[in-house]
């Protein structure tokens, strides 16, 4: 009689765990193969912009509940908030360098239907205060629009390095 007994622990135990194991293994899962950019060197009081690749790699669709820039320098506009399982979305991540100097870092955070803990893109940039404080570089113009909005599709820009020194 305590065999039966013993028989059917081990069944429900076993029932709890694949069930877990399958609703686990149903969720939505949110990955950034790149979270990280660096724009290097960037002009006071000029516009930047970087797209992140939001990849959903889960069982489920995933929700894109909420993108927190962290400030009003920086926006974060969305392509799609609803993700089926192996798609992906841009999000393009665009940093007004305003009066900053130095070193920047700023961490947009994402948060989706996925739950805690929220992912992140993070960009980097140094601010100059003057573009000729390459010097002796100096590079004309000091800043370059590559963008691909509007009418006019850019594949090519000129500039011109000029080096002051004798090295």
């Amino acid at each position: 009689m305590h065999s039966q007994q013993f028989i059917r622990i081990p069944i429900v135990c076993l029932s709890v765990i694949l069930i877990g194991a399958v609703v686990a293994h149903a969720d939505p899962r949110l990955i950034i193969k790149k979270p990280t950019f660096d724009f290097g060197y960037a002009p006071q009081h000029s516009q930047l912009s970087h797209t992140f690749i939001l990849h959903s790699t889960g069982d489920d669709s995933l929700r894109i509940l909420n993108v927190i820039p962290g400030c009003g320098c920086t926006e974060a506009p969305l392509k799609k908030k609803t993700l089926a399982p192996g798609d992906s979305t841009a999000l393009e991540v665009i940093f007004s360098t305003r009066s900053y100097r130095s070193h920047v870092s700023k961490r947009p955070v994402i948060k989706t239907n996925e739950g805690p803990p929220d992912k992140h893109v993070q960009f980097t940039a140094i601010v100059v205060t003057r573009p000729d404080s390459t010097y002796p570089l100096i590079i004309t113009p000091y800043k370059l629009d590559l963008s691909q909005f509007g009418d006019k599709q850019r594949r090519q820009a000129e500039f011109s390095i000029q080096n002051l020194s004798e090295k």
